[in-house]
């Protein structure tokens, strides 16, 4: 069976499918898949619960569940609640919603968590607002998620550093703005490699010295990350 053909009939369906697969470990990744519901956003008709991508506007996609999955799971021990998240490529604005169910509440030192969502393409960021005010919108209005028109090599230094940080577009090599902006102690989850040839799935890791190590997860295909910021269509 091509697993990731299935569609499944509801979120929470999937999800279990996620699990038994092992794609999802974490407890809390699950909780978090969960709660936010694919549905809000992709448009009507399409095949909502099947784990694969779909496609957005202006050439960007949604990643399919699996991804979503990895990234919540892979970053989970830097999504906690009191957390500072930068979400690079927020495009249907899925995952800082799924983000923010993690990170919501304080730590231990009264941080509030906080995911900061930004993406090259004005019209997408508006996308990502429209969706999560379906069923999310306490989460924009008690300001544990905000989104931005920016660079997406530049990342959005007004809210460094963070503790983890999401880029769902393929680099050609690391940018080092995002490296900066990452905590002593922070991950960084990032697709590396041209369009055309192969990319890898990167987990790069600040050490407490502000030193790199990084490692690869596993081969993936994604759009490419682009510099600048597209103007807004008229």
């Amino acid at each position: 069976m091509n697993y990731y053909a299935v569609r499944h009939a509801t979120q929470h369906k999937l999800v279990e499918a996620l699990v038994e697969e092992g794609i999802i470990k974490s407890r809390r990744c699950a909780e978090a898949m969960r709660k936010v519901d694919r549905a809000d956003f992709i448009d009507a008709g399409a095949s909502t619960y099947a784990d694969h991508a779909l496609e957005l506007a202006h050439g960007q996609t949604i990643s399919a569940p699996h991804m979503h999955a990895y990234a919540l799971d892979l970053l989970s021990d830097h999504l906690r609640p009191g957390c500072q998240v930068l979400d690079v490529g927020c495009g249907s604005g899925y995952l800082c919603a799924a983000f923010a169910e993690m990170v919501k509440g304080e730590n231990e030192a009264g941080e509030q968590g906080h995911v900061t969502g930004i993406d090259n393409v004005p019209e997408l960021v508006d996308r990502s607002r429209v969706n999560l005010q379906k069923s999310y919108s306490a989460l924009l209005q008690d300001g544990t998620i905000e989104l931005h028109v920016a660079d997406g090599w530049k990342g959005y230094p007004a809210r460094a550093p963070f503790d983890a940080i999401h880029v769902g577009a393929a680099a050609k090599s690391l940018p080092e703005e995002l490296c900066a902006q990452l905590k002593n102690g922070g991950i960084m989850m990032i697709p590396v490699g041209k369009s055309s040839g192969a990319q890898s799935l990167l987990l790069v890791n600040k050490n407490a010295d502000g030193t790199l190590h990084q490692r690869g997860v596993l081969p993936v295909r994604y759009v490419p990350l682009v510099p600048g910021v597209k103007p807004r269509e008229s």
